[in-house]
């Protein structure tokens, strides 16, 4: 897939995230998508009342194949993914209509054990990922 189909892809699994917080939060008053994926802080802002929320949303192409999830956490030998966000959510997309949350710190606490992971380099060897069995997603994550 080359990048600007994988940046359509990625825009596109953003869009149905936030429809369906649409969908189930009736007071949602804004989304706002980052601009052309150069913001690198969060993909999705949403305001509910005057509560805003910012999520970073993920996708694995490959976990149906792998029967993994892979959590990027470096990229160019700098963090990135969930070490790099600013979001105050994860968002992890598995298919077009199964998605799953965590606070951002909760999941950084949650895989703060590394020696359980497997890590891979892609890309490369440009982004470093850890490789967590889809079993162990329900430990990490809460189902949306």
């Amino acid at each position: 897939m080359d990048f600007n189909k994988t940046l359509e892809s990625w825009k596109e699994i953003e869009r149905e995230f936030a429809k369906i917080m649409i969908d189930r939060y009736t007071d949602v008053e804004k989304v706002e998508f980052a601009p052309d994926k150069q913001f690198k802080d969060w993909d999705v802002k949403i305001t509910v009342g005057w509560i805003e929320r910012t999520y970073e949303v993920k996708r694995d192409y490959k976990s149906q194949e792998t029967w993994n999830i892979a959590l990027e956490i470096k990229c160019n030998w700098k963090p990135s993914g969930i070490f790099a966000s600013k979001a105050d959510f994860i968002i992890y997309c598995l298919n077009e209509n199964e998605f799953y949350w965590q606070n951002r710190w909760e999941l950084l606490y949650r895989i703060a054990d590394i020696a359980k992971y497997k890590t891979i380099w892609w890309d490369g060897e440009r982004a470093e990922m850890y490789i967590i069995a889809k079993e162990l997603l329900p430990l990490l994550f809460n189902k949306l």
